[in-house]
């Protein structure tokens, strides 16, 4: 059974394109609505709604032609070719932001962060703080699991180091 493949249905009369989606539009009336695009958006920031809004006042083939596919057959590609010879310039992309990492993917120790459970003391924190960064940086160094057994029992050796840390302030 031959595959069957979807694909737009345009028949070719004269200058005059039979869309599915727009009805009968002139090549004239195309090449219109085009340059009329490319003054809008070189004139400032305008959507593709507004302008398909004014493309429906100028031919009523646009009345039926969906709001996708005005902005796919004539708002993109314009566009594209306005960024192409450099007319406008592209939007800024949104970033996520990065989180501040050192090199072996501990967070930095300096934090103005104190939990409110320590004595009031930031040395008290700050001493609690490095016991446990240097637990996690060991485990992120640990390379088989022979090492990583060999830090979970000296854990009770770091649990003191906290404790010890916590009565100092």
């Amino acid at each position: 059974m031959p595959s069957q493949k979807r694909t737009a249905v345009k028949r070719k009369t004269g200058s005059v394109t039979k869309n599915r989606n727009g009805g009968n539009v002139s090549s004239a009336t195309k090449a219109r609505i085009r340059s009329m695009v490319e003054r809008s958006l070189l004139s400032g920031k305008v959507g593709s709604a507004p302008l398909h809004e004014r493309a429906k006042s100028i031919d009523n083939s646009f009345k039926t032609m969906g709001p996708q596919a005005f902005h796919a057959s004539y708002y993109l590609p314009v566009v594209r070719n306005l960024l192409a010879s450099g007319a406008i310039k592209p939007r800024p992309r949104k970033t996520a932001r990065r989180k501040e990492a050192s090199s072996n993917g501990v967070r930095s120790t300096t934090s103005n962060h104190t939990s409110p459970d320590t004595r009031g003391s930031a040395n008290t924190s700050g001493a609690v703080r490095e016991v446990l960064l240097k637990l996690v940086r060991d485990s992120l160094a640990s390379e088989t699991r022979a090492s990583v057994v060999g830090l979970m029992e000296g854990l009770d050796a770091r649990v003191a180091a906290v404790l010890a840390a916590a009565r100092k302030g």
